[in-house]
């Protein structure tokens, strides 16, 4: 339901490929910017713990301090 819902506001061309997931690289912002920058476009999904679901989308690439 979520794959249909992005695919319309990002594209049908849309090939995704996880880059970082936190209960997987630690939670920390440097595994985070080892494996996320440089890398574009991005999306982001979040899920709380409270059951939220949220997110972003850039075109840019991320960069960012990997000794956080």
């Amino acid at each position: 339901q979520y794959d249909a819902i992005l695919r319309e506001w990002l594209g049908n061309d849309c090939k995704w490929k996880l880059l970082y997931r936190a209960s997987e690289h630690n939670y920390t912002g440097k595994s985070f910017h080892e494996c996320c920058n440089d890398k574009e476009p991005t999306l982001i999904v979040i899920k709380s713990s409270g059951g939220w679901i949220f997110g972003g989308y850039t075109t840019q690439t991320w960069s960012g301090n990997s000794i956080l």
